[in-house]
C-alpha cells in the first residue's frame, strides 16, 4: 500500500521518504552510539571535585594535627566536614541524574554497589571503635583509621571495575590499596598528607584516564 499525501504524490512522495537499508542500518548504529554515550558517561568533573575536596579535607586534618597545630581542630572538623557533605550531596544528585530512565538488573547491581559501600563502612567503623576502647595506642589510631579505610575503598572500587568492566575504577581500587600501606609507613600525623596526596592523585587519574584510553583506542585503529 502506497502512503499518499495531501497533494496525491503517492508514489514519489513514498520514493522520497523511505530509508534505503543502508540508510536504516546507519540510523540504528547512531542510535545505539547515543545510547552508549548516555549509560556510560564519564562524570569527569565528579571525579576533579573529589580530588579538591579529598586533598583539602586531608590537608585540613594534617594541620591540626601538627603539634603547632596550625588549624584549630574544631575549625578543621567544621571545614573538613562541610566539604565532604557537599560533596556526597553534589554526587548524589550527579548520580540520580545519570541513572534517570535505567531500570531492571544495571539499576539493582548499581543500587546494591552503592550500599555495600555504606554497610562496609559502617562494619569499619565498629571495628576500629572496638579496638579503640581495648586500648590501642594513640599514635596507632590515626594510622588504623588511613589504613584501613583506604584498603576498604580500594577493594569496592576494584569490585567495581570488574562488575561493571570499569578499566579506569579498577586501576582506582589498586592505587588505593598502594596508599594503604604507604599511609601506615607514614606514621602519624605524616599518615593524613599520604592519604590525602594519594587520594587526589587517584580521583585525578580516574578522571582523565578514560579519555587517555579512549584516544589510544582511537589511534590504534586509524
Amino acid at each position: 500500500m502506497v502512503r499518499t499525501n495531501p497533494r496525491g504524490e503517492g508514489s514519489e512522495f513514498a520514493a522520497d521518504n523511505t530509508l534505503s537499508a543502508s540508510e536504516s542500518l546507519a540510523l540504528i548504529d547512531e542510535q545505539q552510539a547515543e545510547m552508549r554515550r548516555v549509560l556510560h558517561r564519564e562524570p569527569t568533573a565528579l571525579y576533579l571535585m573529589w580530588s579538591v575536596v579529598w586533598l583539602a579535607v586531608f590537608a585540613l586534618a594534617f594541620l591540626a594535627a601538627r603539634e603547632d597545630q596550625l588549624v584549630p581542630g574544631w575549625l578543621a572538623g567544621v571545614l573538613g566536614g562541610a566539604l565532604i557533605v557537599g560533596g556526597v550531596i553534589v554526587s548524589a544528585v550527579v548520580g540520580i541524574r545519570m541513572g534517570y530512565g535505567i531500570r531492571g538488573e544495571s539499576s539493582v547491581a548499581g543500587a546494591m554497589y552503592g550500599w555495600s559501600w555504606t554497610l562496609g563502612f559502617l562494619a569499619l567503623t565498629g571495628v576500629n571503635l572496638t579496638l579503640m576502647a581495648g586500648g590501642m595506642p594513640d599514635d596507632l589510631i590515626s594510622p588504623l583509621w588511613s589504613g584501613s579505610s583506604m584498603v576498604l575503598a580500594g577493594v569496592l572500587c576494584l569490585a567495581a571495575g570488574a562488575m561493571f568492566r570499569d578499566i579506569p575504577q579498577y586501576v582506582l581500587g589498586g592505587w588505593f590499596l598502594l596508599v594503604a600501606p604507604a599511609s601506615v609507613l607514614a606514621g602519624s600525623p605524616e599518615n593524613l598528607l599520604v592519604v590525602g596526596i594519594g587520594g587526589a592523585l587517584g580521583f585525578a587519574g580516574r578522571a582523565v584516564l578514560p579519555r587517555l584510553l579512549r584516544n589510544l583506542v582511537s589511534g590504534g585503529q586509524s
